[in-house]
């Protein structure tokens, strides 16, 4: 899948999205890819691009909207 850029996630890319609801304001996340579909991404928020786990919150998010997601790839991006 991409983002709304047109670049492909890869299993280990670093990826940033949004979530909002009606009681919390918008936050940006931080992310690491570890599966890709055709129509989905798999992101776990504090994974390393490797798959090692760090902190305590394990969330595994699927974004389903290329509108969702940022990919970020190489060094010196942000």
């Amino acid at each position: 899948m991409r983002d709304w850029r047109g670049i492909r996630a890869e299993i280990g890319d670093r990826v940033f999205y949004m979530t909002a609801d009606g009681a919390r304001k918008p936050k940006l996340h931080e992310a690491w890819v570890e599966e890709v579909g055709e129509t989905h991404v798999r992101v776990r928020q504090t994974a390393s691009p490797f798959g090692e786990m760090i902190g305590n919150d394990h969330e595994v998010r699927w974004l389903h909207r290329p509108e969702d997601f940022v990919v970020v790839k190489g060094h010196g991006f942000i």
